[in-house]
């Protein structure tokens, strides 16, 4: 098991560890670790033992798709969405316009992190799981578009030529983000 944020590696089901480590660098203001914590456990500040209950809470599905669609459903779903996920259900246009542009980069990304995942286990669930990733995200399916697809057409409801968000950069926050997720797909189990 390791820390979601900077990958410090802890006995599998160590919760407890994990909790002390968390507190440490929350107590030390690590930004990244603080962050990780308000969007995934708790904006409170929790005691060890209390936190090592959320950390046991938080893993334990076992089965991955399910625990992916779980956190999924919290994240744009449950009772206090991001604000970011109210204002794209509010349609504004600056945000799905911007949208357009970074999920872009996100999404090329995935299909290599996707890819990346496949060729480093031999878990059937798992490769299945990233072959079904690959194929809505990229090519779609007999009558749906893939997600990509959906993506640039919304871009170009707003007026945004496909070669505009082709020839664009992300941003240095979206570009750090790919880029982790391209060490985590290479570099983990």
């Amino acid at each position: 098991m390791e820390c979601p944020i900077c990958l410090e590696k802890f006995e599998l089901h160590d919760f407890s560890s994990l909790a002390e480590h968390f507190t440490t660098m929350a107590g030390a203001s690590d930004s990244d670790h603080v962050s990780w914590l308000n969007n995934n456990i708790s904006k409170v500040k929790l005691k060890r033992n209390e936190l090592s209950r959320k950390f046991n809470d938080y893993y334990s599905d076992t089965n991955l798709k399910a625990w992916i669609i779980k956190r999924f459903v919290e994240q744009f779903r449950g009772d206090k969405p991001h604000p970011f996920i109210l204002m794209m259900q509010e349609y504004h246009p600056s945000v799905l316009k911007g949208y357009s542009f970074e999920h872009y980069f996100f999404l090329k990304q995935w299909v290599k992190s996707c890819s990346a995942i496949i060729s480093g286990t031999d878990l059937d669930d798992v490769q299945h799981y990233e072959i079904d990733n690959i194929l809505s995200e990229y090519y779609g399916y007999e009558n749906y578009k893939s997600h990509i697809e959906l993506l640039l057409e919304m871009g170009e409801a707003y007026w945004i030529p496909r070669n505009s968000i082709y020839n664009s950069r992300p941003l240095q926050k979206t570009e750090k983000a790919i880029k982790r997720w391209k060490s985590i797909a290479r570099e983990k189990s």
